[in-house]
């Protein structure tokens, strides 16, 4: 019988154990407008009953966190909903990663924290940090299979998301930055301009961000470098009790 290595366990954890807390799903609900009699409808088929859904406590599996994006797709009857939901994926909704980022010193420094830290808040999300030439590169990388309407739904929230940590940092738009989507243009490309100010395309190899490294060292107004360790040091610590993937490399970052 052929045994796992370490390396093919922890894939394995990162999509199987329950890791992701409950407030992104409850985003979903709240752009639904969903009432607490109607949340059924957003947990269908992942074995979650509504109470246990609102206990603050509560943790997800990845599978049950696809499915109730799954779920909140159909419901919405709004194939854009992907975009929809990342405007609401404010640095303040990531927990401790999230302060971290917002007390960062910059913007570069922000994106790191949720390089390392991301998979304590979504094991099944990886994003690797690269500078090429003159602007780093963030790429995504879902780590469990997703069809081609959820991918390009998550896709879309991510981006948004990250699009949002960054204005938050630098304080505006960031118009220089560029996005790169995996998937092709979809029916509602003509709305994107709503949601992302900066360059976008479609059929691209991988989902990558690509911001100036100028833009990326611009200091943050809101920095706080007591706080800041403060929250790397908690986040360090967590991810010492759990097998969390972190492929954080600073050769990688600046090379």
């Amino acid at each position: 019988m052929q045994t796992m290595t370490t390396a093919q366990q922890r894939e394995v954890d990162a999509t199987s154990e329950a890791n992701i807390p409950t407030n992104y799903a409850k985003l979903m609900a709240r752009e639904l407008g969903l009432t607490a009699r109607q949340l059924p409808r957003l947990l269908r088929g992942t074995g979650i009953g509504t109470r246990q859904f609102l206990n603050d406590d509560s943790l997800l599996t990845p599978a049950q966190q696809i499915r109730m994006l799954h779920n909140a797709l159909a419901l919405s009857g709004q194939p854009e909903f992907g975009l929809r939901l990342g405007e609401r994926l404010t640095p303040a909704t990531h927990g401790a990663m999230g302060f971290a980022a917002c007390s960062s010193p910059d913007l570069l420094t922000a994106l790191q924290a949720f390089h390392k830290f991301v998979p304590t808040r979504a094991s099944f999300i990886q994003l690797h940090l690269q500078q090429v030439e003159k602007r780093m590169e963030c790429r995504v990388d879902f780590q469990m299979p997703l069809d081609e309407d959820i991918a390009r739904c998550l896709a879309d929230t991510v981006a948004k998301a990250l699009f949002e940590i960054g204005e938050f940092i630098v304080g505006r738009p960031l118009y220089e930055a560029e996005i790169c989507f995996a998937h092709s243009a979809p029916s509602y490309q003509a709305v994107y301009p709503d949601y992302i100010p900066g360059e976008f395309r479609f059929d691209c190899d991988e989902l990558k961000l690509k911001v100036p490294i100028t833009l990326c060292q611009m200091p943050n107004v809101s920095a706080n470098s007591e706080n800041y360790k403060y929250q790397d040091a908690k986040l360090m610590a967590l991810t010492k009790t759990k097998p969390w993937r972190s492929s954080f490399n600073m050769f990688e970052l600046f090379n």
